[in-house]
């Protein structure tokens, strides 16, 4: 789901109206002020996209989806041996299929 304050804290950082926002994304005013301040389950992928591309900023970003320490878990990764790096990756695929089932 869309988080409202990073989405109205971006425009405001980049100094943007809310028709210009519309514009951007290819919508009018009024609808983009609901987005921004009304709708409160707001969960449309293309329209995240596109609010995440006219921003400047990525979909998980705006959605909360931001991975922590990114950078400093992928530098802790690199310096695994060989072996555990492959269980590291072998982890990770069986995470991802276990949530696919469910």
């Amino acid at each position: 789901m869309l988080n409202k304050e990073k989405l109205k804290k971006r425009r405001k950082e980049l100094k943007y109206s809310q028709k210009k926002m519309a514009e951007l994304i290819g919508g009018t005013q009024p609808n983009y002020n609901q987005i921004e301040n009304r709708d409160t389950t707001f969960n449309k992928p293309d329209t995240i996209k596109k609010l995440a591309i006219a921003l400047d900023t990525t979909v998980e970003y705006l959605t909360d989806k931001d991975v922590p320490n990114t950078l400093e878990s992928f530098n802790q990764y690199a310096q695994l041996s060989k072996n555990s790096q492959d269980k590291v990756i072998s982890y990770i695929k069986e995470l991802y299929q276990n949530e696919q089932q469910e």
